[in-house]
This record gives structure tokens, C-alpha cells and sequence, in this order.
């Protein structure tokens, strides 16, 4: 019995060396992995994406406070449009951050303060009508941030407009509201301003590709948000495919849900996260060095098609498939599920591509935990 076990373990070390050897890249890819200048890739992201990307979400949130501030209390119409445009000029800002959950952000749990959804209606309703709250509490993450402003602002409780303006005037409501724009600002004026020293150790952080190096942490983070909380998140949950065996839609899931905005940010998601992968400047123009750049250098293929290509490739087929669906998307995950399944299908095969195949190429461990069993 003991002979046939230590034989067993003999077989199923052997075995394992050869598929760990089989998945190790030849001497020439690491060659090549190890020269790319990734100094350069670093440089390139930091100061022409990730700085200005984070002052310009920030920006967007003091536009709202100085239109908040400026007619708080006195709301109308106009002004409630008004409000409503900086809502969502800051929605869809903070996709271009939203992946870039480590340093600064990670320190303060930026993503999971600024935009949970769904929202916990019940609490909100509590805060907003005088109750006691404390949004720097974890028990309040889910009744803040920026889908707390989409359900304020496109309150479902209130029929008419001026339903809507009476609630909003309220002297409840105001703290509320001001609280969770001082929230946003308080957040954004940390990331902000770290980054600001943070960039320089960031950047030198280039030695290598092993975890805790900086090309590890972006790319961990970009596929760790991309998988979770965009193919999962904003399309996948509302469509019912995470529901078990009914695959029940949940369109009550979906990104701003009360504005019914959500499919235009969910395009923004997925362009910001190209847009980052390619290495083009938050502002445009320039078009330097990015993931798909390396890639390129290392002249791994998938399929015989260079892997830098396949994903570019991969992510105009998602965006192909989200121009065939509507807003807003908690219909659509009712009643054109046939199109929503396809869209989510592209949207599912790029994760393997990035968190298999890059990673893979590059010589990056995953080091977050993945749940979905799928």
C-alpha cells in the first residue's frame, strides 16, 4: 500500500513538472519579455494616462459641487438638468479611472466608495428623509458615491418634476446630497494628489514582471476589473447568466439604473480600458508605449495571429455587439436577450485572452481570487 501511494505521488510529480515546464516561456521569450523597455511602457501610461485621467474624473466631480453649491436649496428645472448633465459627465469620467484600482485608490477602496451598484434604496431612503449616516462607514459604501446621485436625481418615488424638486429642496435631502459630494471630493482630492508623488516610485518599479512589480499590479488590475465588474458586473449579472439555473434577468442590476444611462457607460468601460491597452494619451494624440505594444515586441501569436492583435481584434467584436443593444439596458436584458447573450459570449472571450493568454506572454501571476467558477 505504501509503495503503490509513494508510486501515485512519483506519477503525479512527474506529471507536474512536465505541464509546468510545457507552460514556461522558451529562452527566447524571456529574452525578449526581459528587454522590452518596460521603463518606457511605465513612463508612458503614468504621465500621459493615469495622471491626467484621475484630474480629469476629479475635475468633473467639482463641476457638479460648484453646481450643486450654486443652487442647492434652490432647485428647478433648469438647474435639476443641469445637475443631472454633471451627474453623468462624471459617470462617465470615472470609467477611465475605474480599473486603476492599486496605489493611491487601492489604499482607500476608491472603486467599492464610488460606484456600487445596485444601491441599498432602503438605506438611502433613511439618509435622505434625516436620518443619522456616516458615509465613511463600510455599512454605507452601497448608499453612496455616483449611483447614489443617479437614484437621487432620477428619484423613481416621484412622479412629476416638481415632486422631485420638493424632495430634493428639502433640508434632509440637501445634507445628504452634500454629503456625498464632499465624499467624492474628499476620495478624489487623495488619489489625485498622491499620485502626484506616487508616480516616480511607481514608474522605477520596472526591474521585472513578477508580483508585486508594477507591471503585475496593471495588469492584475486590468483584468481583474475588466472581469468582475464590467463583463460581470455591468452586463453579465443583469442578464442573468450569474442567476443560477433559471438565468433569470436581473435588469434592476444594471449601472445606472434610474437614468437609464447604462449601456453608454458600459461602452465607456470598455473604450477607456482600449484606450489604456493600446498606450493612447488620456487627451489623445500622442500614441505611445502600452500592453499592446509589448505584446507585439514578443511576438507571441494566438490562433497565428499576433496576441496584440487578437485582443484589439476581440474588442472591436464587443463593441460590435454593443451597437446591436439599446438603452436602456434593463429592457434590454428582458426583451432582446438573444443580442445581450451575444454581446456578453465577446465579451466573455476576452477574458480569457488577457487573463490567460497576456498574462502567459508577459510572465505575470494572477494573484486575485476568482469566483465565478466559469
Amino acid at each position: 500500500m505504501k509503495k503503490s501511494r509513494f508510486l501515485v505521488f512519483l506519477l503525479s510529480l512527474s506529471a507536474t513538472l512536465v505541464l509546468f515546464d510545457a507552460c514556461k516561456p522558451d529562452k527566447e521569450e524571456e529574452d525578449l519579455v526581459n528587454n522590452y523597455d518596460r521603463a518606457a511602457l511605465l513612463a508612458n501610461v503614468v504621465n500621459n494616462y493615469i495622471v491626467p485621467a484621475y484630474s480629469d474624473y476629479l475635475k468633473s466631480v467639482k463641476d457638479l459641487n460648484d453646481t450643486w453649491t450654486a443652487f442647492g436649496g434652490n432647485l428647478n428645472s433648469s438647474t435639476l438638468s443641469d445637475l443631472r448633465t454633471n451627474y453623468f459627465s462624471l459617470a462617465t469620467k470615472w470609467q477611465s479611472v475605474a480599473f486603476l484600482e492599486f496605489g493611491p485608490a487601492a489604499d482607500i477602496s476608491l472603486r467599492a466608495q464610488t460606484n456600487v451598484f445596485p444601491v441599498d434604496t432602503a438605506l438611502m431612503n433613511l439618509n435622505s428623509k434625516g436620518g443619522t449616516f456616516d458615509l465613511a462607514q463600510v455599512n454605507q459604501f452601497d448608499a453612496k458615491g455616483i449611483q447614489a446621485l443617479d437614484y437621487l436625481l432620477h428619484h423613481p418615488s416621484y412622479n412629476s418634476e416638481a415632486d422631485l424638486l420638493t424632495f430634493l429642496n428639502s433640508s434632509a435631502c440637501q445634507a445628504y446630497f452634500t454629503a456625498i459630494v464632499n465624499d467624492l471630493l474628499t476620495n478624489g482630492n487623495y488619489v489625485n494628489d498622491k499620485w502626484s508623488t506616487y508616480q516616480a516610485t511607481f514608474i522605477a518599479n520596472n526591474n521585472s514582471n513578477a508580483e508585486g512589480s508594477a507591471m503585475s499590479i496593471i495588469v492584475n488590475a486590468l483584468s481583474s476589473h475588466y472581469e468582475a465588474y464590467v463583463r460581470k458586473g455591468k452586463l453579465g449579472i443583469p442578464a442573468g447568466v450569474f442567476n443560477g439555473f433559471s438565468q433569470q434577468a436581473m435588469p434592476g442590476h444594471v449601472e445606472a439604473y434610474y437614468s437609464g444611462k447604462s449601456l453608454d457607460l458600459l461602452k465607456a468601460s470598455v473604450a477607456a480600458i482600449h484606450q489604456f491597452y493600446e498606450g493612447i494619451a488620456y487627451n489623445g494624440g500622442n500614441n505611445g508605449e502600452g500592453l499592446a505594444d509589448y505584446l507585439t515586441y514578443v511576438q507571441v501569436k494566438k490562433d497565428d495571429v499576433f496576441l496584440s492583435a487578437a485582443i484589439s481584434l476581440k474588442i472591436q467584436a464587443i463593441n460590435d455587439a454593443l451597437a446591436l443593444l439599446n438603452d436602456p439596458l434593463s429592457n434590454d436584458v428582458l426583451n432582446n436577450k438573444t443580442k445581450v447573450n451575444e454581446a456578453y459570449e465577446e465579451m466573455q472571450q476576452l477574458v480569457s485572452l488577457v487573463k490567460v493568454d497576456l498574462t502567459a506572454a508577459l510572465g505575470v501571476l494572477i494573484t486575485y481570487q476568482d469566483t465565478d467558477g466559469d
